[in-house]
């Protein structure tokens, strides 16, 4: 089975209002089959949440198995289904030798092993979204697979691209 493992600035917190852990570009179906990611402290952004040393893997989650188009071009939110706190110093070296590319594919076996993670001994929480738009709700659809947006979501957020503002700043109106 595979993983991955992410350098990220974003706290639980932050990702829980992005929906997930994003923005970034990444291979769909390697993220669709992947079974956990790591998450490990990155702290040399200026927005950086700086709550664990730089390089410090500070949470573990089990993925959903769903991604979302990021509202920046080209990028994804992997979706995510709980969570675990763990804390080990170095993740990102023992695991990439110090890659510079933010995400990484890796053998999930190999992965538990360096880190020391034991998945079953873990206090998994459920990783609930906060801060989303509650006007119009998201309709899900099933086609091979893939997880497609509805029409209207996909509306306000090509409007608020095009716009530059938040897709929550949008507001669409049907009148029957």
């Amino acid at each position: 089975m595979k993983s991955i493992a992410i350098f990220t600035g974003k706290n639980i917190d932050l990702m829980r209002k992005d929906g997930g852990s994003g923005h970034w570009v990444v291979s769909i179906p390697r993220v669709k089959e992947a079974e956990f990611l790591v998450c490990i402290r990155n702290r040399r952004e200026k927005w950086s949440v700086t709550d664990e040393k730089h390089g410090t893997a500070f949470l573990i989650a089990r993925l959903s198995g769903k991604t979302t188009d990021s509202s920046h071009a080209g990028r994804t939110i992997i979706g995510l289904h709980e969570y675990a706190e763990i804390h080990v110093e170095d993740a990102w070296k023992k695991l990439t030798d110090g890659q510079r590319y933010p995400v990484a594919y890796l053998d999930t076996k190999k992965m538990l092993d360096t880190l020391g993670i034991d998945v079953d001994g873990l206090d998994w929480k459920a990783f609930e979204v906060i801060n989303q738009p509650d006007s119009v709700p998201e309709v899900v659809t099933e086609n091979d697979d893939e997880k497609v947006i509805s029409p209207i979501i996909q509306a306000k957020e090509n409007l608020a691209k095009a716009l530059g503002i938040s897709p929550e700043s949008i507001e669409i109106i049907i009148r029957a």
